[in-house]
């Protein structure tokens, strides 16, 4: 909204209220509700046709973003959806399209109805059953979205069978151009950044691509078929890498709760390794339970896992009757590697299942002889004309601030009695700010002036029994976090946390060829400013 208004537009919701002003003025008999869940839907009612409309300005601002000028003419062009008579409008079935809603979507829709219809009635949406979560709801699709009764679809000459045949030829000829080409035994998706809940409905997109299967359970078992089948798809455009997992179990006994992120493993979950230098030393590893909540970081041979690092992705979950799907959108911008002609990348694909002993299946086989889980994963190739985005990221920070300290009192006479006083210093002001440039998908630059880390997360509290060994506490600042996996060694030569207070620090982070590149720099206030009366005495006991 704030973005909008910069810019000199008006947000969704005053796009919405500026459409049924013009409409009421237009139509004064139609009655306008609008809409608590979403910012661009309307419902009018009070037509001659009798029957209420649920009016969707979502293409209407699109376009209006596009050309701010020609607001008045798309705010008339979808007036005019709206304020034609049903029967000059019969339902044309080349415009029919499925559309999934919650269920408490449905419910509302129908609770605006002063005579609300019964489910399975002639004035009642077409609808499907999907899951216990979701419906399908069929609707024509002119300018906007178009509710219609089931009395439309009959009129039509449609039988169930018939609306969902039609909807999804028509959802597929709306989408974009979807191309396959094979990949060392398996195929790519070429989605051109379609990824669109909707396509859970359109089985022809999964029949089309052959799809990664056949896994191995590895534990406990050693390479034997696993107790559930497990399938996954790739794809990618220019900016988005498009993962599928598809689950196959009984929708009651699959594990999922609603957990933070990073804390999944309890539940049953699937996951990919990403080695995008096909290296074999270093992975980015994305897990995601069977609702879609993350759990992400890096594993490095010889060193183990870390979660501190948060991958920028989108994922989405749901269980259903016969196991559960997740779909991911990675960006590559999020990623550092290296892609092209001829270029491999390391993969790894698992689920695990918590009721069959923890068992965990993968796509490759393990040989439990080979220490090392990067040297046995598949490949990936073919990923070429991935767009290289020369990103650069400032965050400015201002910080005010007052200190206060106790000064004691040395009363002289009688009747003083006075132990002391708070002694306030000068209002402090500091600004600072931290950016990040990464000019290539391989190489990161990251700057900070005078940082503030007062934003991120707090260290829990630890009691030390021996004080002769330091704390190591986690690193969670993200100016330290891009390629962190660099500096940590064996000896733990570099700990980040040892720089509390920098006046400034850089540090460059990434790979170029076999060679990988990590050089840090900071000039740290730590241990802290010290005051005269806080400056450490001859006496100690002072």
């Amino acid at each position: 909204m704030g973005i909008f208004k910069w810019r000199g537009r008006v947000s969704k919701q005053e796009f919405r209220k500026q459409f049924v002003e013009k409409l009421q003025a237009e139509a004064p008999q139609l009655q306008c509700t609008l809409s608590d869940t979403d910012e661009l839907e309307v419902t009018v009612s009070g037509s001659t046709a009798g029957n209420q409309s649920i009016v969707s300005l979502h293409r209407a601002y699109a376009e209006f973003e596009q050309d701010p000028s020609q607001r008045d003419d798309i705010l008339e062009r979808f007036m005019g959806l709206v304020t034609r008579q049903r029967e000059e409008l019969p339902l044309d079935t080349a415009h029919v399209v499925p559309m999934i809603k919650t269920r408490g979507w449905l419910n509302d829709q129908y609770a605006r109805d002063a005579n609300p219809p019964v489910l399975g009635s002639d004035d009642a949406f077409w609808v499907d059953e999907y899951n216990d979560e979701l419906v399908v709801v069929y609707a024509e699709h002119r300018e906007g979205f178009s509710y219609r009764p089931r009395s439309d679809f009959a009129a039509a000459g449609l039988s169930q069978s018939d609306i969902r045949a039609r909807a999804l030829d028509n959802l597929r000829s709306r989408t974009p151009k979807r191309e396959f080409s094979p990949v060392n035994g398996a195929w790519l998706l070429n989605a051109e950044g379609a990824f669109e809940a909707s396509l859970l409905l359109d089985d022809e997109v999964w029949k089309t691509a052959a799809v990664l299967k056949d896994f191995y359970q590895i534990q406990p078992g050693d390479n034997i078929p696993p107790s559930k089948p497990t399938e996954v798809l790739i794809g990618f455009d220019a900016k988005f890498l498009y993962i599928a997992f598809k689950a196959t179990d009984e929708s009651d006994k699959v594990r999922a709760t609603v957990a933070k992120r990073d804390n999944i493993f309890q539940d049953d979950y699937v996951g990919v390794m990403l080695d995008t230098f096909n290296d074999k030393r270093k992975a980015f590893e994305v897990f995601f339970n069977p609702l879609g909540i993350q759990g992400d970081g890096i594993i490095t041979e010889g060193r183990g896992e870390d979660f501190s690092v948060d991958i920028l992705m989108e994922s989405k979950g749901i269980v259903h009757e016969t196991g559960f799907d997740v779909e991911i959108a990675i960006p590559f911008k999020s990623l550092r590697f290296e892609a092209g002609k001829g270029k491999l990348w390391g993969a790894h694909f698992f689920r695990r299942i918590k009721r069959f002993e923890n068992e965990l299946d993968s796509w490759m086989p393990f040989s439990r002889s080979i220490d090392s889980n990067l040297s046995q994963a598949g490949h990936l190739t073919g990923l070429e004309g991935i767009s290289v985005e020369r990103t650069i990221e400032l965050i400015p920070s201002l910080t005010f601030s007052e200190n206060g300290r106790f000064v004691h009192s040395f009363g002289f006479g009688p009747g003083t009695n006075e132990a002391g006083r708070i002694v306030n210093e000068p209002l402090r002001f500091d600004a600072g700010l931290t950016a990040k440039f990464i000019p290539s998908s391989a190489v990161t630059v990251d700057l900070a002036i005078n940082p503030d880390f007062a934003q991120v997360e707090a260290d829990q509290l630890v009691v030390t029994a021996n004080q002769r060994f330091p704390i190591f506490f986690p690193e969670k600042r993200p100016f330290f976090l891009e390629g962190i996996d660099i500096f940590r060694t064996q000896i733990a030569a570099v700990h980040t946390r040892t720089i509390v207070d920098p006046d400034y620090a850089a540090k460059l982070t990434g790979k170029v060829g076999r060679n990988t590149i990590g050089l840090l720099l900071a000039s740290d206030n730590n241990p802290g400013n010290f005051s005269e009366e806080d400056l450490p005495t001859a006496n100690p006991r002072l």
